[in-house]
């Protein structure tokens, strides 16, 4: 059994996606604490291909109230009368896919969404998650909760146990900073290691030039049905071992 974790977060990309597929469980940390304000944190920040500023791409942030200090990702409340951040989120996301290909098939979703009162990031997000995995046929199954689970440590090499995984999915990001300690634990209780890396596909944006790693509900929108295939296709998902 080979598992991942990762911080849930707001508009996965492409990649986030692809690496749920080659996994047998992804285990969201949401017992983690929430980031500083002053880092940056794709949690509750997404990017979008709108076409508008210099580089045609909207970021957008859902606000929140991080008080108490060091609360747990599921106890993150939204800041849901702030700016009007929900009605703006929308627009910009309606305004730049209105004519997208199957933005209509997905419309009433997307309305309902971000007009629906939410008081935690964890549960818009994760509404946002198992949307993006019913339409790319990712198994629900494969993503799990931390707090789900009969464990309190987040250390790899605990999640590894409990769930009794023989083998361990590094991120691109997670695998450049993970520490010799934290692949000593792994290599000592017979957990090997991979390391994911993805092969960003190029497909039609209602936008040019393509760009790529922004959410992959631009994929959705703008290729419908053709998206897991786009997504998956010609090997663009790679495991590398570390013996």
């Amino acid at each position: 059994m080979i598992i991942g974790i990762h911080h849930p977060r707001y508009l996965p990309t492409l990649s986030f996606l692809a690496r749920i597929t080659v996994l047998d469980a992804l285990v969201l940390l949401d017992t983690a604490p929430m980031p500083d304000r002053n880092r940056e944190s794709f949690i509750n920040r997404g990017h979008v291909r709108t076409g508008v500023g210099l580089d045609g791409v909207t970021r957008l942030t859902i606000p929140v109230l991080r008080k108490p200090r060091n609360s747990p990702l599921s106890k993150v409340r939204i800041n849901f009368t702030a700016h009007q951040w929900a009605h703006k989120h929308y627009a910009s996301i309606s305004n730049a896919y209105s004519k997208a290909r199957n933005f209509d098939s997905h419309a009433e979703f997307l309305y309902g969404l971000f007009h629906e009162p939410w008081e935690y990031l964890l549960d818009f997000n994760m509404k946002l998650l198992w949307w993006h995995a019913e339409n790319l046929n990712i198994p629900k199954r494969k993503i799990l909760l931390h707090s789900d689970l009969d464990i309190d440590s987040r250390r790899p090499v605990d999640i590894c146990a409990e769930l009794r995984a023989n083998a361990y999915c590094a991120g691109p990001a997670e695998h450049s900073r993970m520490s010799s300690d934290t692949r000593a634990q792994l290599l000592r209780a017979g957990v090997k290691l991979f390391h994911f890396s993805y092969l960003h596909p190029t497909y039609r944006q209602r936008y040019e030039p393509f760009i790529p790693g922004i959410a992959a509900l631009d994929l959705l929108l703008n290729e419908g049905p053709a998206s897991r295939s786009i997504l998956l296709g010609n090997g663009r998902t790679r495991l590398s071992s570390e013996d």
